[in-house]
């Protein structure tokens, strides 16, 4: 009987450890539980604050990117107020020669058309005689009068 009292003693304390094994056991899930929901908890707000950061840094990039394009069109504009300018101010040009050309042409002006050949002698015409026809005459001094550079106010006050 001692021995079954001793046995049942030792039973006994084997059960008491093995449930305090199986509490400790308990305590070390919940610890564990406790722990994964923590580290859930953390991973959600990890999560969040990367999500903050990368929409942070894309709204940057979205108002880099609207800078860029405000500047881009300005550029343009800028450009072709440039070139509607410069065209405008071609054309006028353009118009005040024509002008001046028009004016020049109603006021009866001529250029002279020797005016850009050097001439190192001029040509004399023989006067009229009679003996050769007056067509040939007209001829001979129209050719004296290009070579010589004369323009038509010229041989009229001569």
């Amino acid at each position: 009987m001692q021995r079954i009292t001793r046995k049942m003693d030792m039973m006994k304390s084997f059960l008491e450890r093995l449930a305090e094994q199986m509490m400790e056991m308990k305590a070390g899930q919940e610890e564990m539980k406790a722990g994964q929901e923590e580290l859930k908890k953390d991973f959600v707000r990890i999560k969040e604050e990367f999500s903050n950061i990368i929409q942070e840094k894309m709204n940057a990039m979205e108002n880099k990117v609207t800078s860029i394009e405000t500047k881009v069109l300005k550029i343009e504009e800028s450009l072709e107020k440039k070139v509607r300018e410069n065209i405008e101010e071609a054309l006028e040009n353009v118009n005040k020669e024509i002008e001046g050309l028009k004016e020049q042409i109603s006021n009866g002006y001529e250029e002279p058309k020797g005016a850009f050949m050097p001439s190192l002698a001029t040509i004399k015409l023989l006067t009229f005689d009679g003996k050769t026809s007056w067509q040939v005459y007209k001829i001979q001094f129209t050719m004296v009068e290009e070579a010589n550079g004369w323009n038509s106010r010229v041989t009229k006050s001569t």
